[in-house]
């Protein structure tokens, strides 16, 4: 059995299998399976997973996990290949598409995750040989100091500033909703809030709040360089994305992370020590973000030792890199395996 899907800005419908046991058949004849082709030149693949790799409701309209996991299975099997699956977080609650994870991962020659709660996930399903290597966002240096200024002053942004970063759970909220949370973090600081948004819904969202409250809006101008050198200016950071969690720990800058749409979030701040968990900002503030917020202010300076503590080894894994598998045989890499 196969489920039609449709590719975003595509006009062509493709078929996937429904379940791992149809792959092989599937996969029989390359030729006709959308850009699979391109592994039969490569002389390794290397799967950069990010935050892709986790379940959907409905795999029809939101393909992307399924698709790259038989990807890794095709490169894999189906070609002969090599297969490195890195920097990724996983993450599932059904038994069916913890089969495909299992199924494509098996068969890698190394596998690597950027937090310690995928790499239980995976050994769940019995695969163990997993190294847990920090996102290569560790790596980020800040922007020198007359460019950060220069942004600062274009901007009217004052040092001392609340960072107010949007996330895949956030940016769906009415505006009602954030501008509170916005203005209860201005007042429990004393600080001015800065709202800085990705793409899609986060900049319409964002905007219109700032509007609102007269905030500045920082947007996708402001590369990861930048944003580490501006949170080092920061006083207070908010944030449901993911790699903004990464940056604010680089500053260091007292956090207050938010629920994502997986436990990746979560995962980082398990790594990396960090006492408070994420917080829900829920439609209707029956949530714990005011009490959170009062902690993360009362405990700021605590939480900026914590990561002043703990980022410096995660840079370090992260600097190791990833063992050559070109080398031959199945490579082994004193690292961090937590299971």
């Amino acid at each position: 059995m196969t489920v039609p899907i449709w590719f975003a800005g595509e006009q062509d419908q493709y078929d996937l299998p429904d379940s791992p046991d149809g792959w092989d058949d599937y996969l029989n004849d390359l030729t006709e399976t959308p850009g699979f082709d391109r592994f039969g030149w490569a002389d390794v693949v290397i799967m950069n997973g990010e935050g892709t790799i986790h379940e959907w409701p409905d795999m029809a309209t939101r393909p992307e996990s399924y698709l790259r996991l038989l990807e890794i299975y095709a490169a894999s099997v189906g070609y002969g290949k090599p297969v490195m699956a890195v920097n990724q977080s996983i993450d599932y609650w059904s038994e069916g598409f913890g089969r495909w994870v299992q199924a494509a991962f098996k068969g890698c020659d190394y596998v690597s995750v950027r937090e310690p709660i995928s790499a239980r996930k995976l050994a769940a399903l019995g695969l163990e040989d997993v190294e847990v290597v920090p996102d290569a966002a560790f790596l980020t240096k800040p922007a020198d100091d007359d460019a950060v200024g220069s942004f600062m002053d274009s901007r009217g942004i004052e040092p001392g500033f609340v960072a107010f970063f949007l996330g895949e759970t956030v940016q769906d909220l009415p505006p009602d909703r954030l501008e509170r949370a916005a203005v209860l973090a201005s007042d429990v600081t004393g600080r001015p809030v800065v709202f800085f948004a990705g793409p899609w819904g986060e900049r319409r969202l964002a905007s219109e709040v700032a509007s609102r409250l007269q905030a500045p809006v920082v947007g996708m101008e402001a590369g990861p360089e930048m944003l580490v050198g501006l949170l080092q200016r920061s006083s207070l950071v908010v944030s449901g994305r993911y790699h903004c969690c990464i940056f604010a720990a680089l500053a260091p800058a007292p956090l207050l992370p938010l629920t994502s749409n997986t436990h990746k979030i979560e995962g980082v701040m398990e790594m990396l020590q960090y006492p408070v968990r994420p917080v829900e900002l829920a439609e209707d503030g029956q949530d714990g973000f005011e009490c959170s917020l009062k902690q993360v202010w009362e405990t700021r300076d605590e939480l900026k030792a914590v990561f002043e503590r703990t980022v410096p080894e995660a840079v370090r894994l992260t600097e190791r890199g990833y063992p050559n598998v070109l080398k031959g045989g199945r490579p082994t890499v004193d690292g961090v395996v937590i299971k």
